[in-house]
């Protein structure tokens, strides 16, 4: 059984969606939503301490991390495989899968929170979002 906590809006749970389509996998979806702060709670932080989505869990085994679940169910689920069998077609294609996870992601996630959550955000301002922020446990990220 696959179950993917996931929320509409993340650009990194798409990319799991999209590879669970590509596959025909069927799958669960357990929506977390992020305006709710549901990422933020204990039981969430069980399963990623990053309090990120997407999170796929697979027969009780829990894989976080938008890209490594990609390939982990490219691995599980061969057909059709998604990756290049040439080694080298392979290694590029791993260059371009950091690429957004190294460098475009931080912007978009940015813009893209902001531009989701920020109305809902100043609503709770005071110590109502203060405390929310202090559950986030990436002080870079709490941050920003």
């Amino acid at each position: 059984m696959i179950e993917l906590y996931h929320h509409n809006l993340s650009v990194c749970a798409q990319k799991v969606r999209i590879v669970l389509a590509e596959k025909g996998v069927p799958w669960t979806s357990r929506y977390v939503s992020l305006a709710g702060g549901e990422h933020l709670t204990p039981e969430f932080k069980k399963m990623n301490p990053r309090a990120l989505v997407p999170v796929l869990v697979h027969d009780g085994d829990t894989i976080v991390e938008s890209s490594v679940i990609c390939s982990y169910l490219d691995d599980i689920f061969p057909n059709p495989s998604l990756s290049p069998k040439n080694p080298m077609e392979r290694a590029t294609m791993r260059l371009w899968c950091k690429l957004p996870d190294d460098i475009l992601h931080m912007a978009c996630a940015t813009v893209s929170f902001a531009i989701s959550f920020g109305q809902q955000l100043k609503k709770q301002a005071g110590a109502g979002l203060e405390e929310r922020l202090m559950k986030m446990p990436d002080p870079a990220r709490r941050e920003r």
